[in-house]
């Protein structure tokens, strides 16, 4: 017989919502990442909710990586620390996103300690990742900001420090997703943008060479973009169908182009306020999720994974 866990409550509609995901969620930690059936029913007499959350009834299995922190790489005196991890390791939070957003353009992997900035090396990140059970989520370098890596010709941003990295991660044992940039549409094109802007082009064309070389140092990493900031980047300026028309694996029958991403990152911010914070869930899955689908269906023979590596508010 199912063990039911019912919760009764007289809460206002969005309340009430959120009390039926954060039930569902509770138990995702400790039952094999999945989600269950949650049933709600009201009683006109009370006024009051049943909400019903039924462990016996799965209605998915959600990644290991499905949740993910940033740890930003810069500007923290504490970066890394044993407590940290300790709190983590109590949280279904199996993925961690390093230089953590807009750091990640003045990092370099081969040069991490570069002038004090950062206290952390990739080897840090992912012995500091292992005491949680996670895995890395590495962001390369698009804009440069820093001299070539040490004893090198070739620059911080270029393909081949992004392969040599790969190359060292393989070499070390580290387990990681590759993400090339962060919010570099923005970065290129500022607020006033055309649709399919010609500015994100060099994006694309850093990604695609950036790409190709991480898969060919090593064809089994996986490299995911364009990380593009927001609703207004992604949808409005169609940046994301601009990317994928350019990157996706259009042919079934045709081998997959090693500049082609795994995966597809993208950031969403949805107002100014906690309240906002508490719908981003609801604003993404009815906006912004329906027409990322439809883009990679338009533009790629795969179901490619989608990755919210910047969720939040502005």
């Amino acid at each position: 017989m199912a063990s039911l866990f019912p919760y009764t409550c007289k809460l206002a509609p969005l309340l009430r919502a959120m009390t039926a995901a954060i039930l569902a969620l509770s138990l995702t930690a400790t039952a094999s990442a999945r989600t269950f059936a949650v049933t709600k029913s009201a009683d006109a007499t009370t006024g009051l909710d049943t909400i019903v959350v039924d462990p016996a009834t799965t209605t998915r299995t959600i990644p290991t990586d499905f949740f993910g922190i940033n740890y930003v790489g810069f500007w923290d005196s504490a970066q890394g620390s044993a407590a940290s991890a300790a709190a983590l390791a109590q949280t279904p939070i199996k993925a961690v996103r390093f230089a953590g957003g807009d750091p990640a353009d003045w990092y370099d992997w081969a040069d991490p300690y570069y002038k004090g900035w950062s206290s952390t090396s990739p080897l840090d990140l992912w012995r500091y990742a292992q005491k949680f059970g996670a895995t890395p989520v590495f962001q390369t370098n698009f804009q440069g900001n820093l001299p070539n890596p040490p004893g090198q010709s070739y620059a911080v941003n270029s393909p081949q420090n992004a392969a040599a990295w790969v190359t060292y991660d393989k070499a070390q044992g580290i387990t990681t997703t590759m993400e090339v940039g962060n919010e570099e549409d923005m970065a290129l094109a500022g607020a006033n943008t055309a649709q399919d802007d010609a500015r994100f082009q060099p994006y694309i064309d850093a990604f695609k060479a950036q790409a190709t070389a991480m898969h060919r140092a090593d064809p089994n990493v996986k490299v995911i973009g364009p990380a593009c900031t927001n609703e207004w980047f992604c949808w409005n300026r169609d940046f994301l169908g601009m990317f994928l028309r350019q990157t996706g694996h259009h042919d079934p029958n045709a081998p997959l182009d090693p500049s082609s991403p795994d995966g597809l990152s993208l950031h969403y911010y949805a107002g100014s306020t906690w309240s906002d914070s508490m719908g981003v869930a609801q604003t993404w899955s009815s906006r912004m999720w329906q027409y990322t689908q439809n883009v990679i269906q338009q533009n790629d023979t795969r179901q490619l994974p989608v990755y919210l590596t910047g969720p939040g508010h502005q």
